[in-house]
């Protein structure tokens, strides 16, 4: 175990941030957050500390416009159009890498040729191939489908959805999906 201790940590919640804060740290797992001195550590556990009294310590950050796709030439647009699909979805992989080093853990990319970018999400959290991740998770609720269909609707375009439980299945009928896809009960 590991526990990082810091003079602030950034809870995200309003009014949560925490002075003399501490998080415990178990494999690659966060099992524990709050004040130095107050966690819970299981008896006789060796544990590692880290002291960053002149440190902070936050939640991931969020970038919600990001070109996974592009490089940091003059043109990228250009240089993305010149790749193939190959070399374009390890450009966009090693770019979220470099997002996730900087502290970025969301990120919402704001589009690639071919749907490379859906490709990518569905590689890295989104897909069955992620340890800890299930098909019967179901993620995206009935209202939140349904603003995706108005839209596709509104502008002349058929919408698609990967259902693999129950539930999503359900969600995508009464949302109105017009086709269902990759369906495993």
């Amino acid at each position: 175990m590991c526990l990082v201790e810091a003079g602030l940590l950034l809870t995200g919640k309003m009014n949560g941030d925490l002075r003399n804060g501490a998080v415990l740290i178990e494999g690659d797992e966060i099992v524990a957050v709050g004040r130095q001195g107050e966690l819970a550590i299981p008896p006789g556990a060796a544990v590692e500390t880290v002291e960053l009294p002149d440190m902070t310590i936050m939640p991931g950050m969020i970038d919600s416009h990001v070109h996974l796709a592009f490089d940091a030439g003059s043109d990228p647009v250009s240089h993305m159009k010149e790749d193939t699909d190959q070399r374009l979805i390890l450009r966009m992989a090693r770019h979220a890498q470099i997002l996730l080093h900087s502290g970025v853990t969301t990120a919402r990319d704001m589009g690639a040729r071919g749907f490379l970018d859906v490709t990518l999400k569905e590689a890295v959290s989104g897909g069955v191939m992620t340890k800890g991740s299930s098909a019967a998770f179901c993620q995206y609720e009935t209202e939140e489908l349904r603003a995706a269909v108005d839209e596709a609707h509104r502008i002349g375009k058929r919408i698609a959805a990967h259902a693999h439980s129950t539930r999503a299945i359900w969600n995508s009928v009464e949302a109105g999906v017009d086709s269902i896809s990759k369906i495993q009960v």
